[in-house]
């Protein structure tokens, strides 16, 4: 906090700047339990491997990545279509 001039910092600026600091606290402590969150949801917890979750996500963003109108895939080998071989 800044204050121009000689004059002390009243209680209620004093306030506002623990407030200032216990919300940036609470926020970087959401942050990190995101982080920790996210990466359990993506591994197993017995291995420590990545998991399903983690290979769908992954192959969404790197879909992302392909030029428009190429596949890897076979659209026979969608879900719910049936193979004639």
């Amino acid at each position: 906090m800044w204050r121009n001039g000689r004059s002390q910092f009243t209680e209620e600026d004093l306030e506002r700047c623990a407030l200032f600091g216990y919300i940036t606290a609470a926020a970087w402590r959401n942050a990190q339990l995101y982080a920790e969150l996210e990466l359990r949801a993506m591994t197993d917890t017995l291995t420590g491997l990545l998991n399903h979750r983690w290979w769908t996500s992954w192959h969404a963003r790197s879909s992302f990545e392909q030029p428009s109108g190429h596949s890897d895939r076979d659209p026979s080998d969608r879900p719910g279509t049936i193979s004639s071989g």
